[in-house]
């Protein structure tokens, strides 16, 4: 059956009364119009599904517990953008794994994350548009994220 969002089948019943009302059409041209707009109705109910599911499937990143901003060590200027702005650098904390995604080819990178409360550190290099995870120790502390890029510095920080 055809749903929309409200669970109802209003699509249903508009293309059942346009099949109804082309049965009673005297006019030829009427008959076609009213088929053609079925037929582009049903077209477009079936390949409505599809697009949620590809819509859904494009998240590169697990459902993250917690999500580190990470930002460059020099001052930006304010920008105002028109549309929304992917940052260079993306962090995500989940079950004891920070996910880092480069959404920008920075060069060279090496990554040090060290929980300050503990001393423990962990490190990482990695070269151009990649997705890389450290896995780190479930200690609490408050975590201070560095990475050096051909590009520049970035930094971050997140407590457990």
């Amino acid at each position: 059956m055809i749903q929309n969002e409200r669970g109802d089948f209003l699509p249903l019943v508009f293309i059942v009364m346009c099949l109804y009302m082309g049965k009673f059409a005297t006019n030829k041209s009427i008959k076609l119009l009213i088929m053609k707009k079925v037929f582009l109705l049903l077209l477009i109910a079936a390949f409505l599904p599809l697009t949620s599911v590809v819509a859904q499937s494009n998240d590169p990143t697990p459902n993250p517990d917690l999500v580190v901003p990470i930002k460059p060590f020099k001052p930006q200027p304010p920008i105002k953008p028109r549309s929304i702005v992917e940052p260079d650098i993306e962090a995500c904390y989940s079950n004891d794994t920070l996910v880092f995604v480069f959404n920008a080819d920075l060069g060279k990178a090496d990554i040090v994350v060290t929980n300050l409360i503990t001393g423990d550190a962990w490190s990482e290099s990695v070269e151009g548009l990649c997705t890389t995870s450290i896995i780190l120790s479930d200690d609490a502390g408050y975590y201070t994220i560095t990475i050096h890029t051909d590009a520049g510095d970035y930094y971050g920080e997140f407590s457990l």
